[in-house]
């Protein structure tokens, strides 16, 4: 799978679970919460791909010892959203789950990060913190216009929803990322024919997790 195609769907996956979530539990404690550790995890990300080469960071990345452990907090994660939903009494820890930088979105915004380190005379911390702004802002905005006066438990719910099924997603999509040639992962070029059946996959994975646990849960 190109590691920009991984990118895109990681920023695409998390933006929709963390806006939906801001929109159902939003307050200004949750908004400054995700926008803090968006901006942090963006400036460490920017400074670390402006110390490391390339190189160094493809093997980082195909190490087991990095997505394995990856592995184990998404599906950490989607356990602690399905034990959320039944915590209907208390939204409070749950809100907290959407201010978690999930390992996808993590690579995600450290991918984009590099990109834009790579395109433009910013410094690494400097480039982070511009992907940090640019996800954070759009994540708002859409909140913002998803945002209802009357959110209730059901509303909750189905961005808890979302959330465990962005989490299950991400567990299947992360190894597919280790069958990429190095020669293809040094480059910006993209199948899209692959690109098309991979999105395709993931919006029905997403899809059908999503009404799993809606039924699950009626």
């Amino acid at each position: 799978m190109d590691w920009l195609l991984l990118v895109l769907c990681g920023l695409a996956l998390f933006g929709a679970r963390d806006a939906l979530g801001l929109a159902r539990f939003g307050d200004r404690k949750l908004v400054a919460l995700h926008a803090a550790a968006t901006l942090a995890t963006c400036c460490i990300l920017g400074a670390l791909a402006d110390q490391i080469s390339r190189e160094q960071a493809q093997a980082l990345l195909r190490n087991s010892a990095f997505w394995v452990p990856a592995l184990i907090i998404h599906v950490g994660l989607w356990f602690a959203f399905q034990r959320a939903k039944r915590e209907s009494r208390s939204a409070t820890w749950p809100a907290r789950l959407f201010a978690i930088p999930a390992p996808l979105l993590v690579y995600s915004l450290g991918g984009a990060s590099w990109f834009t380190l790579l395109n433009s005379n910013l410094p690494g911390p400097a480039a982070g913190a511009a992907v940090g702004a640019v996800y954070a802002a759009t994540v708002l905005g859409a909140a913002r216009v998803l945002r209802s006066r009357r959110s209730g438990a059901e509303d909750r719910r189905k961005a808890l929803d979302l959330g465990a099924s962005a989490n299950l997603a991400a567990f299947l999509l992360l190894p597919l990322h280790q069958e990429s040639s190095e020669s293809r992962l040094s480059t910006y070029v993209v199948d899209w024919a692959e690109t098309g059946v991979a999105l395709g996959a993931t919006t029905l994975l997403v899809g059908a997790s999503f009404l799993l646990n809606r039924w699950k849960s009626a």
